[in-house]
């Protein structure tokens, strides 16, 4: 056995498959979003920017049939955010609208959704009941996923050369 290598049992409860799919498409839509101009740009970085393809589609988006049934589902569902409570404890709280526009906040919950499965507590201590929503979660972000897609001919020009790469 190799010393450097962590053998880390797998305490991931969501199925796999559907854990992945949500992965790969999430990644594959922020590359395009980049690559379709939809980045801000800070020092030596480039990151996706949601807030600027949310303002570009907004009125597009609202007038989605498809769109604002994904929406819907995913606000109802209204994935919740990690933070640090009084007692200085992991916790969960619900994520704040703000001033956001319901686009960009629909693009919010999706990203969350995104957070807590890479950086979040989505593994064997969470009560068996947050893991069945876990999975509408995930399909439900999957759904919105497809929905953005449709929304702009670029991102899917940039997703069908990711696929076409990846075959």
């Amino acid at each position: 056995m190799n010393t450097n290598e962590i053998n880390f049992p797998n305490l991931l409860l969501l199925p796999e498959p559907l854990a992945f799919e949500f992965f790969w498409k999430f990644a594959a839509f922020e590359s395009a979003l980049k690559r379709a101009g939809y980045r801000t740009e800070c020092k030596d970085t480039v990151s996706s920017n949601w807030d600027k393809f949310g303002a570009r589609y907004g009125e597009k988006a609202l007038q989605s049939t498809s769109f604002m049934h994904a929406a819907r589902v995913l606000e109802k569902l209204n994935p919740l955010c990690q933070t640090v409570n009084e007692q200085d404890e992991l916790d969960w709280r619900t994520v704040q609208r703000g001033k956001d526009s319901d686009v960009q906040f629909v693009l919010r919950l999706l990203k969350t959704i995104r957070n807590n499965l890479f950086h979040g507590g989505k593994y064997a201590s969470r009560p068996m009941k947050e893991i069945a929503r876990d999975e509408q979660l995930l399909r439900a972000g999957i759904n919105l996923l497809h929905e953005c897609y449709k929304l702009d001919t670029r991102i899917q020009f940039y997703i069908q050369e990711i696929v076409e790469l990846a075959a």
